[in-house]
């Protein structure tokens, strides 16, 4: 059995994969509560990883230890699985993105020789373009919704409103909570809108969104997109087969 973990910047998320067996059902932890893992090792020949936190993959090596598993950490790479990465040093690309990208670009909803896209919606949000080759073509890094609202949390003093209340509408406001949460859909939703307006491929390009608050975004893109919750889980097989 192997255990697959993506260990992110808000949650880890993890679950099992048996030979022959779909993946199981994905289960979510804080960082803190990591230590719970260990109860889970037993059959476990091999844990594949996605880590963007130094601090857990620390505790990871402390959880494994004495345990007969294998702990196999993914990096990004100049290419995998078909897709080639554009950066001049390809270790420095986030192994989230990079796996996001993998699973997407392989995934059986592609359609033959189509351009794809991939929108990660997590703490921060990712878009990134890949070729019908293979060719990555670059991509965006920004805050994501919760960082956005928190950056008004902790900066505005007369700013009211729940930053834990999720709002999927980008219609302008008749209150303060309101513009604050739509303003923030319009913000990542724009984003989409500008790189689509200036792709050359935006008519056969294939979008994937992924991420925590992909459900909220999908409604509001230029595009139709494929909401696959799980693609950097799912990227693990293609880095460590």
């Amino acid at each position: 059995m192997i255990l697959e973990i993506d260990a992110g910047n808000s949650r880890v998320k993890w679950r099992q994969v048996r030979a022959d067996q779909p993946p199981g059902q994905v289960r979510f932890l804080e960082h803190a509560a990591l230590s719970e893992l260990a109860g889970e090792l037993a059959g476990v020949k091999r844990i594949r990883v996605s880590s963007v936190v130094g601090k857990t993959e620390k505790a990871l090596a402390t959880i494994v230890q004495g345990s007969a598993a294998s702990l196999e950490f993914a990096q990004s790479s100049a290419s995998c699985a078909g897709v080639q990465n554009s950066y001049s040093s390809p270790g420095l690309m986030g192994v989230d993105r990079w796996l996001a990208m993998l699973a997407a670009f392989n995934s059986s909803m592609v359609q033959r020789d189509r351009a794809i896209a991939v929108i990660d919606c997590g703490t921060s949000m990712t878009i990134d373009f890949v070729a019908a080759n293979g060719r990555h073509e670059g991509g965006l890094i920004m805050p994501g919704r919760q960082l956005l609202l928190d950056s008004l949390t902790r900066r505005t003093d007369k700013v009211l409103f729940d930053p834990a209340k999720r709002c999927s509408t980008v219609a302008l406001a008749c209150s303060t909570e309101e513009a604050v949460l739509n303003g923030a859909m319009n913000m990542l939703t724009g984003a989409v809108h500008a790189v689509h307006s200036r792709d050359v491929d935006s008519i056969s390009r294939q979008y994937f969104l992924t991420g925590g608050d992909a459900e909220l975004i999908a409604g509001h893109l230029p595009v139709k997109a494929e909401v696959v919750p799980d693609l950097v889980l799912d990227g693990l097989q293609y880095a460590l087969p």
